[in-house]
């Protein structure tokens, strides 16, 4: 199934005042209870199925197996040929490359939303890919799954193009970059394993490293373009994040 999630807005309160009389003497109390505000639930799910009231909405989706999440029902479904289909495990589908409208409870990450895009820039992670690398994040996913990592900010070119490797990873931090380059050769930093690795061209990437080659005899190769060998034919050893 298809399907996606909570980005907290902040915006102001609305504040709902209800009159009490007739309970304390004749004195009368204002009680102030926040109204409940509506969010979309991809903020805290995003690409990743939870249990969930859903909802198909006919008017922005076409695919079977798509829908929102209750918040968006509310909110950007609004008057919409809507139906419930109770409690399943999905993701909130509103606002991303399967949906016909934007979102209004909150940005997304921009490879869920369109996959090959061209922002203002992106984030190079360097606790997640190493420095110097190819790989990159969107703002959503700086500013979410990546909290408090190494970022540094670059602009693009006119013609160049980016994709937010966080999405393409299912926000999954600890993935081979294997799972999104195949046997293309990217620049990413590159490590020879001389205890898995007989071949002196091939090596690991910078998460194999650190999860499938710990305590290994591991030498840094450099910066350079080249693909993940763990786990392929000619390494010792499976690796262990070889997919999102």
């Amino acid at each position: 199934m298809e399907g996606g999630s909570v980005h907290l807005i902040h915006e102001e309160r609305t504040i709902e005042v209800t009159r009490i009389t007739g309970l304390f003497g004749g004195l009368s109390i204002d009680s102030s209870t926040p109204r409940r505000r509506s969010c979309c639930t991809y903020g805290s799910t995003k690409t990743s199925f939870k249990q969930q009231k859903f909802y198909r909405c006919y008017d922005c989706f076409t695919g079977d197996n798509l829908g929102v999440c209750e918040g968006c029902r509310e909110v950007c479904h609004s008057g919409h040929r809507v139906k419930c289909e109770g409690v399943m495990s999905a993701y909130c589908d509103c606002g991303l490359k399967t949906c016909r409208i934007d979102c209004s409870l909150g940005s997304k990450c921009t490879y869920d939303q369109f996959e090959y895009n061209k922002p203002r820039g992106y984030y190079e992670c360097w606790t997640c890919w190493g420095g110097d690398s190819c790989f990159g994040v969107c703002d959503f996913c700086a500013d979410d799954c990546h909290s408090g990592h190494r970022l540094i900010y670059h602009s693009l070119g006119e013609n160049e193009r980016f994709y937010c490797d966080c999405g393409k990873y299912k926000h999954k931090q600890a993935v081979c970059t294997y799972a999104s380059t195949n046997r293309e050769f990217v620049k990413q930093p590159f490590y020879r394993c001389y205890t898995c690795i007989p071949d002196p061209h091939g090596g690991c990437c910078y998460q194999c490293v650190k999860n499938c080659h710990r305590g290994h005899n591991v030498k840094y190769a450099g910066v350079m373009n080249a693909f993940c060998d763990c786990g392929l034919d000619g390494c010792a050893i499976m690796c262990k994040i070889a997919s999102p």
